[in-house]
């Protein structure tokens, strides 16, 4: 019953925030019609028909060629704390393969006793 209920808050907040990136693209094409003073709803539509592939070309570069960018900042220009946890978390990556290392070394001599 926990887990069917932090999924469904989880599946709310993600529906939520699609919702509002809608309303927001939904404001932006009618803040830009009434602003252009258009009286035409097929104005609207033409308009609306501009708009969708144009965001949708920003996501796209934004995506493919600026994400990786700040993702890379964001590590690069980290505060002391957050350089702190990657450092923490790339040791507790080599320890992971070490302790497998030596698992690997345990079996071997394990499996070579019992012949």
């Amino acid at each position: 019953m926990k887990n069917i209920l932090i999924n469904l808050y989880f599946y709310l907040r993600r529906g939520n925030a699609i919702v509002n990136e809608f309303k927001v693209i939904i404001a932006g094409i009618f803040a830009i019609y009434l602003t252009l003073k258009l009286t035409s709803p097929i104005f609207l539509v033409i308009l609306t028909l501009i708009a969708v592939p144009c965001i949708i070309i920003v996501g796209y570069i934004y995506v493919k060629y600026v994400a990786k960018q700040v993702e890379k900042m964001d590590v690069s220009e980290a505060t002391h704390w957050q350089q702190f946890g990657y450092d923490m978390q790339s040791q507790l990556v080599n320890y992971q393969r070490q302790t497998v290392e030596i698992l690997k070394e345990i079996m071997k001599k394990i499996y070579d006793y019992g012949r």
